[in-house]
C-alpha cells in the first residue's frame, strides 16, 4: 500500500504542531469543501453537544474553506443561533500556502467525507 498525502508534505512544514502545549483552549480545525453533504451540520451539532457537556473544556473550531453565499448564511445564522459564535469560526476559503502555514497552530483536525468518496484517510 502507498498514502498519497494529497500533495502535502507534512515534513516540510515550518514547524511542527505541540496540541496541547500552549495557554488557552483547545483548537480544532476542518479544512475543504463547505458544504452540506461532507457533514458539517453534523460537525455543528457535535461542537453544540461538546460545548454544553458537563465538565466541558474550552475549545474552539476554525471551519476553513468555500462554501456558497446561501450556505455561509445559514451557517452564520445556525451558530448564532445556538450562541456559538465565539467557539465556532468560518475562516472562508484560503490559498494553500496560508492554509498550510496555519495548520501547525491547531491542536487537531476534524477530517470529514462526503458517503460518496471512495476512500479514507489514513495517518
Amino acid at each position: 500500500h502507498h498514502v498519497i498525502l494529497n500533495g502535502v508534505d507534512f515534513e516540510a512544514s515550518p514547524r511542527l504542531a505541540a496540541p496541547g502545549q500552549h495557554d488557552g483552549p483547545l483548537r480544532f480545525v476542518y479544512f475543504g469543501q463547505v458544504e452540506p453533504m461532507k457533514g458539517i451540520g453534523a460537525l455543528i451539532d457535535a461542537v453544540d453537544d461538546a460545548s454544553t457537556a458537563p465538565g466541558a473544556g474550552p475549545f474552539t473550531l476554525d471551519i476553513i474553506g468555500p462554501a456558497s453565499a446561501s450556505y455561509a448564511n445559514e451557517l452564520r445564522v445556525d451558530l448564532a443561533r445556538r450562541g456559538l459564535n465565539e467557539r465556532v469560526r468560518l475562516v472562508g476559503a484560503l490559498e494553500r500556502a496560508s492554509l498550510m502555514t496555519r495548520l501547525p497552530n491547531y491542536d487537531a483536525a476534524v477530517l470529514l467525507l462526503k458517503h460518496e468518496e471512495p476512500f479514507g484517510y489514513a495517518w
